[in-house]
């Protein structure tokens, strides 16, 4: 596969939890070296949040291995992390 300069992917998801306090995303390659899209530590006063962010994929031929890291945080201090690997 060849990747083009204007090709992109969206994240899209939801977060519910009853006293969500905090959320951040990640998408990076495997090795943690090429950050595609970080959506920072956000502070929430609402228990219902939607993510549909549009991000840029980078210029590659073949195939690379990337990771999608998700943190969510209540106000009660419970945690969770999802991580995912993927390619394109």
């Amino acid at each position: 596969m060849q990747m083009m300069r204007t090709d992109s992917a969206t994240l899209s998801g939801n977060i519910i939890d009853e006293d969500l306090h905090s959320f951040s995303v990640l998408i990076t390659n495997t090795s943690g070296n090429d950050t595609l899209l970080v959506i920072p530590e956000s502070h929430q006063i609402i228990n219902d949040i939607n993510i549909n962010q549009k991000f840029k994929l980078p210029v590659v031929s073949g195939t690379v291995a990337l990771k999608i890291i998700i943190n969510a945080e209540d106000h009660t201090g419970n945690v969770i992390e999802l991580v995912r690997n993927f390619s394109i």
